[in-house]
């Protein structure tokens, strides 16, 4: 997969990113996404807009420079 673009979302103080939320995901499904995901990304309590939460993947302390300076696009995803 190398040369494609994927969305990532960074730990940082007062930003903002948008997502989709979805409802209804047991802790086995949570789980294997945690395996497909890798060791690239953490799964982290985030805090949306709404001041509800949700759990969203985080890229991994140190993994930060395995990120591309482009902006995702979803069109071309």
């Amino acid at each position: 997969m190398q040369a494609r673009s994927y969305p990532a979302i960074v730990t940082a103080e007062e930003k903002i990113t948008e997502g989709i939320v979805f409802s209804g995901v047991d802790e086995e499904t949570l789980a294997r996404l945690d395996v497909f995901e890798g060791s690239s990304y953490v799964r982290e309590w985030v805090t949306l807009e709404t001041g509800a939460g949700a759990w969203a993947y985080v890229v991994a302390l140190g993994k930060e420079r395995l990120l591309s300076e482009q902006p995702w696009d979803p069109d071309d995803f």
